[in-house]
């Protein structure tokens, strides 16, 4: 799963949420009262002419049933939401977009440029040969961070990785692609670097793989 990029404070971003669930539950309670007071003139109506009692009971059986209907997208809706944000809540106490990008765009060198950052989970940590039989792979709470970009020379895409280690906030850097490109007659190093960020609570400890 990715994240987009949100510079936006998380308080900010959280009250957005809080209002846009706020409006769906409201509308969903106005239709539901709307067909119960349609269910009430039908009933109200029918005493007045029985012969119309069963098109008014179907009438107001239809109306709560896209009611009911209605309500189930809007339980559908809230359930989506909250899985985003409690992968947003994950990066709580971790250094925000705007920290994080701040950080990546020191590291950057003269000659080099960074075209796009990318935020998404880290997979499971994969199950001990100790652990009993079935045991689920564990979620440590990791994230990793996609950085891509260009680089004139082996030279200056080595010192990019000495410099992504040094700011102290992944615990793993690693070259996943690197390619030879021609641009304005000239030889870059297209590259892309896979940096792991520490799980809450754990130092990290950098190790540098290709």
């Amino acid at each position: 799963m990715s994240v987009a990029i949100n510079l936006l404070p998380t308080r900010v971003f959280f009250a957005r949420r809080v209002r846009a669930r706020r409006r769906r539950w409201i509308a969903a309670c106005a239709v539901m009262s709307a067909a119960g007071v349609l269910a009430s003139i039908a009933v109200r109506a029918s005493l007045r002419d029985p012969r119309g009692l069963t098109l008014e009971l179907d009438r107001a059986r239809e109306r709560l049933t896209l009611a009911t209907a209605e309500g189930d997208r809007v339980r559908a809706s809230l359930g989506a939401a909250q899985q985003r944000l409690s992968a947003i809540g994950g990066l709580a106490d971790r250094p925000n977009w705007k920290a994080l990008l701040a950080v990546i765009a020191r590291s950057r060198l003269d000659r080099t440029v960074i075209d796009a950052v990318e935020l998404k989970k880290a997979p499971p940590v994969p199950v001990p040969a100790s652990a009993p039989a079935g045991s689920p792979p564990a979620d440590d709470g990791a994230f990793i961070v996609t950085i891509r970009g260009r680089a004139q020379g082996q030279r200056d895409l080595t010192a990019l990785a000495l410099a992504f280690e040094r700011v102290g906030i992944f615990d793993t850097v690693r070259q996943e692609r690197l390619n030879a490109v021609r641009s304005q007659d000239r030889e870059l190093l297209e590259f892309e670097f896979s940096c792991r960020l520490a799980p809450r609570g754990e130092k990290p400890e950098v190790s540098r793989e290709r």
